[in-house]
């Protein structure tokens, strides 16, 4: 499980996950705000960091 985190420790390669998946669920992924990538920027790191203290209080 460890291992299966440090793999989202990248904020591009998370950002590019919630691009694919909200384009999957029908989120028009062709907003100005959204090509920029800024907020899949934004929710990328919040999951990177969600993630990365999961780990952490696994671990520890």
């Amino acid at each position: 499980m460890g291992y299966f985190l440090l793999r989202f420790h990248n904020y591009q390669y998370i950002s590019t996950i919630i691009f694919e998946n909200m384009r999957k669920i029908g989120i028009d992924a062709t907003d100005w705000w959204f090509d920029t990538g800024f907020y899949a920027g934004i929710i990328g790191g919040i999951l990177n960091f969600l993630l990365y203290y999961l780990m952490k209080r696994q671990i520890l």
